[in-house]
Formats: C-alpha cells, structure tokens, sequence
C-alpha cells in the first residue's frame, strides 16, 4: 500500500528530476557560474565563494517574487525559542497514532504504508475518514489519504 494523494505540491515533484522545478535549476546553475567554474584550488578558497554567493544572494541580488527586494531586507527572525529536541505531537484521543518505521513505513489495515523518508521515526496521526479511508497527519498538517481496503488512491 502507497501513500496516496498527497496533499501539498511539494509532494508532487519527482525526486531526482529538476527540470519539474525551473526556479530550483536556475539557482544551481547561478551558484555553479559563480562559485565553482573554475574551482578554486583549496578548500578554504572555495568554502569564501560560497559564503560570498549566500551574501550575495540574500543580502544584494533581487528577488522578482519579492518585488525585487532582497531576502535580507524582508527576513524577521522568529519570535519562538528555538527547540532542539521538541516533544512529540500530540493528536485528539480518536485519531490512531503511529510511528514512522525505519522503511518509512506506517502499519495500518493489517499491512504496511509507505510514507515518506523524512518522516522516519516521528509519530503520525490517523484519522479515519470515511470507511477504509484515512487521513494521515503530522503535527496538524494533513499530508495525504490511505485507502486501506483496497491500497489504491482513494
């Protein structure tokens, strides 16, 4: 059984083809024009054009979606503590709680689920939403549906 229907864009890119993210691949080949062609020729010369690019980026080149201001003059850092080690998320007494297995696998309906890899570990929520269909939560965000009677999209 597959994860199905996930709910947010992200999910839906293809891992291992950014052609599908034209934005992301345009990125890459700006950080490769101005850092690594030609590579500098030690370690510690190439970390400072790295470092120079994030500054640049972020601090002097505009960004079209931000009215081409730059992110450092829009970023406010967040008014919440940072927590290394946050508790884990609780969810309403009817839903069914699990943990992400280390195959990135949920057990549900008598069989297995794949998930998401970079859930591994982190407790999930089920809810079920109408006979045989589940709806899969992480901390409150919905992130997609299980059909558990026949482990198709539902």
């Amino acid at each position: 059984m597959r994860c199905a229907v996930p709910l947010n864009s992200a999910a839906a890119l293809h891992v291992g083809h950014p052609e599908n993210n034209p934005r992301h691949e345009r990125m890459h080949r700006t950080l490769k024009a101005r850092t690594a062609r030609p590579p500098c020729h030690t370690a510690a010369g190439q970390q400072r054009r790295f470092t120079d690019f994030v500054r640049w980026m972020n601090m002097v080149r505009g960004h079209e979606p931000l009215g081409m201001r730059c992110p450092g003059d829009v970023y406010v850092p967040s008014t919440r503590e940072w927590q290394p080690h946050p508790k884990e998320p609780e969810y309403p007494g009817h839903w069914e709680v699990r943990r992400i297995c280390r195959t990135a696998e949920v057990k549900i309906g008598g069989g297995m689920a794949f998930i998401t890899n970079a859930l591994h570990g982190e407790v999930v929520g089920l809810e079920e939403i109408v006979d045989g269909i589940w709806r899969l939560s992480y901390r409150m965000s919905a992130l997609c549906f299980l059909d558990v009677k026949s482990g198709h999209r539902p």
